[in-house]
């Protein structure tokens, strides 16, 4: 709770909830780039798996070593 406690200061985050669903939203505004960057790849990357286009395992591997997969790609950038 501590957690989704500092999302909500830190970013913004309000917490809806519907007959079926809770969601938890965040203010685009209070996001700075790096996690926008990153929540925008995680919704890419959930896509992809819905889609077929990533086997469950593919998404867990990536999920399980985000920081690391992201730093490569960032180098990858860097040097091209």
């Amino acid at each position: 709770m501590q957690l989704l406690f500092m999302m909500e200061d830190e970013y913004g985050m309000s917490v809806y909830a519907d007959r079926s669903r809770l969601r938890l939203v965040f203010d685009k505004q209070m996001i700075d780039g790096e996690l926008s960057g990153m929540l925008t790849e995680w919704i890419s990357m959930r896509r992809r798996m819905d889609n077929g286009n990533l086997t469950r395992e593919e998404y867990n591997n990536w999920r399980y070593n985000v920081p690391e997969v992201m730093a490569e790609e960032h180098k990858k950038d860097v040097l091209i």
